[in-house]
């Protein structure tokens, strides 16, 4: 079984890491940097994993599944932003969604996280914004062997 998993992290200073892992290990990753007053504590965060057999385990690969895979991805994005429209309880613990037929019947988990609940009433907004820049998010990322 192979799990990959698309990361979207947004820190206080307004960086943003996007990244790809494989089993854990990340593979491929891209930092924007927004502000030189830094302060790394993320704001929150969105992490879509994808488990099954069968599934890459080489980076570019990987990449490439991801942007072969973008409209059913893309759509499960969507159905958890319509889902935590009004926000969800940060008090509780991350927002979770799982869904058994993913591209290639893979398993997807989805899990959203936000610093405190004002965020979290904005990232059902953050979360089409990734949706709707996921091929550009994706094709940025840089191999961590070239970093």
């Amino acid at each position: 079984m192979t799990k990959l998993t698309f990361y979207h992290n947004v820190r206080v200073d307004g960086g943003r890491r996007t990244g790809i892992e494989i089993n854990d290990t990340t593979a491929m990753e891209f930092y924007q940097e927004e502000s030189l007053d830094v302060d790394p504590a993320l704001l929150w965060y969105v992490d879509l994993s994808c488990e099954a057999e069968g599934l890459p385990r080489e980076a570019e690969v990987a990449r490439r599944w991801f942007l072969d895979n973008e409209k059913p991805l893309v759509g499960i994005l969507l159905g958890v932003a319509g889902e935590i429209e009004v926000g969800f309880d940060v008090e509780v613990r991350p927002f979770r969604r799982v869904v058994n037929d993913g591209p290639g019947g893979c398993r997807v988990k989805v899990v959203v996280s936000a610093i405190h609940r004002l965020q979290a009433k904005e990232v059902a907004r953050d979360l089409r914004e990734v949706a709707q820049s996921w091929r550009s998010l994706v094709e940025r990322l840089v191999s961590e062997s070239l970093v």
